[in-house]
């Protein structure tokens, strides 16, 4: 073998390594794209993105924060839900507290499903919840009972608003989205 037979399988190597690294960043980078694709589609196609406005989902969201609410998902007690509101482009933006077929009474600043008081972690100050003009009852079929996360400052089922039907419900907000809420911004 020569010295240009050695130089030139030498290069041949060369660039066979280079190719492979070359492949490998490819798949990588179309992995990435595909993911942001995926997740862009999803977001835009399947479900709505609401900027939250005033005070009274605080301190789980502020004002000004951004959300993406699934238009699929069934809303249950404790999500986060974004509801249609009097006009056509506007929500309100609550947490679930009972739906159909369960009784919900505010008493001594709590709240109660079906005779429990319930857990609400997500509270800034426990025991402050108002009834306000809600008395005692059980919800009917499609009827769901929401308030806001800052009882002080919510206009929810306890006056003005009452409750609303499951119809009513646009989008239920995961709690991955909360977790994530500064870079939905970034992102959509």
């Amino acid at each position: 073998m020569t010295e240009n037979d050695t130089v030139l399988e030498q290069q041949n190597i060369e660039k066979k390594g280079k190719g492979k690294v070359y492949t490998i960043v490819s798949w990588v980078l179309i992995g990435i794209l595909t993911l942001l694709l995926a997740f862009f589609i999803y977001a835009n196609f399947f479900c709505v993105k609401i900027t939250i406005e005033g005070e009274s989902m605080y301190p789980t969201l502020n004002s000004g924060d951004q959300v993406v609410a699934s238009k699929y998902r069934k809303a249950e007690a404790g999500d986060i839900v974004v509801i249609s509101g009097e006009r056509k482009d506007a929500f309100i933006i609550k947490r679930v507290i009972a739906t159909e077929g369960q009784t919900v009474k505010i008493e001594g600043g709590y709240v109660f499903v079906d005779g429990v008081k319930i857990d609400e972690p997500y509270l800034d100050e426990q025991g402050k919840t108002v009834a306000h003009f809600w008395t005692e009852r059980t919800l009917e079929e499609g009827e769901v009972f929401f308030l806001g996360d800052n009882r002080q400052k919510s206009e929810d089922s306890r006056g003005y608003h009452g409750t609303c039907s499951v119809d009513q419900i646009v989008g239920v907000v995961p709690n991955w989205v909360v977790s994530l809420k500064g870079l939905i911004k970034i992102f959509i």
